[in-house]
């Protein structure tokens, strides 16, 4: 208190006088200095922002344990992979450890087979029992979230089938491997399990109302809505435009005229061209007829099934097919008017405004 009345004759403000007296009481709150640090300390941690390093995970195809130990061991080190599912490590699995490494394995049907999964010894973790052949299953621990590692080795030739793995499969599973799958395999709509799936979370649009009038309270119809989309979603759709663009472009399915939504044939050019021709004609006296059409809301009321119909038949190829289905559909929007704001409602026709794939 006498310290507190000192203050004030030193015409210390109030604030200051506060601020003088919660530093007294924390200092004389221990009973050493040890104490009053450790007190900052804590106090100091609880505002740290939490640090969560990456988890790195290597997939590697060994092609023989016996003579290629070393090598992967060294590319163990080198990439800092806590976890690696290795294939193919063959029948001397067992005569070589990883430092520093806990490992499960599972001998192969063939020689050169069989699967090896090394956990860093950092980590806590559990082997997951099963009978499926080539297949090793562990259960990690001491992450920020737990998390299942199914390593998976299919030599050429055996009959696949992920079913098998749907009792094991839980939140936070991640499945790699060697499949050997052949690219017509791949390309199968049958045989296929790539997804192919956009985000849910990227199919939700936020609807803003700009007005058109320049004062006064607008009507429905007085209002322009602007169709928000999140920015990661529209970098992703870039590069899933390229591959589209690609496709239409070497197989010759856009008319040389057509201009607009492509680079290097903008909008104005091709007017320049219609004008320089009107101009032409007018010069030699002869007629021009010109026929102009406007479809209403085009890009808003496109049929979805009609879309993915046409597509097919033009031959795109079946990942990228999956892709716009999954694209389209199931898509959500919300609309905000001031500080009003709206359920979420599906949308069933239309592109998507703002989206990169959209024109």
């Amino acid at each position: 208190m006498q310290s507190l009345t000192q203050l004030d004759k030193w015409n210390f403000t109030g604030k200051d006088i506060e601020f003088t007296r919660c530093l007294l009481d924390e200092w004389y709150s221990g009973s050493t200095l040890s104490s009053v640090l450790q007190q900052w300390e804590e106090h100091n941690n609880k505002y740290l922002p939490s640090e969560i390093a990456p988890l790195n995970i290597l997939c590697y195809n060994v092609e023989g344990w016996g003579t290629r130990h070393l090598e992967v061991v060294d590319l163990v080190y080198k990439v800092d992979a806590s976890i690696s599912v290795l294939t193919e490590v063959g029948e001397l699995w067992n005569k070589f450890t990883i430092p520093n490494f806990n490992t499960f394995h599972q001998q192969g049907t063939n020689r050169s087979g069989g699967v090896c999964v090394s956990i860093g010894k950092h980590l806590r973790a559990t082997q997951v029992q099963l009978d499926i052949e080539n297949t090793v299953i562990v259960d990690v621990f001491n992450l920020s979230d737990p998390i299942r590692i199914i390593g998976i080795y299919w030599p050429q030739g055996q009959e696949r089938n992920l079913d098998d793995l749907s009792p094991f499969i839980t939140q936070g599973t991640i499945i790699t491997g060697d499949f050997n799958a052949s690219l017509d395999e791949w390309n199968s709509t049958a045989s296929d399990k790539r997804e192919s799936r956009y985000p849910e979370q990227w199919k939700l649009a936020k609807i803003v109302t700009l007005n058109k009038l320049k004062a006064g309270v607008p009507r429905c119809d007085q209002t322009r809505p602007i169709s928000l989309l999140a920015t990661h979603s529209k970098l992703f759709e870039k590069v899933i435009l390229e591959k589209v663009r690609y496709w239409a472009e070497t197989n010759q399915l856009i008319p040389a005229e057509q201009s607009g939504f492509r680079p290097g044939c903008l909008l104005p050019t091709r007017v320049l061209s219609i004008y320089q021709e009107v101009d032409n004609n007018m010069a030699a006296n002869i007629p021009t007829l010109a026929i102009y059409v406007d479809y209403q809301k085009a890009y808003d009321k496109i049929w979805h099934a009609a879309l993915i119909v046409k597509l097919n038949r033009l031959g795109m190829p079946h990942g990228v097919l999956k892709f716009c289905v999954s694209w389209l559909n199931d898509r959500q929007a919300y609309i905000v008017f001031g500080e009003k704001i709206s359920n979420k409602f599906q949308i069933f026709s239309g592109l998507p405004q703002g989206s990169s794939l959209s024109p």
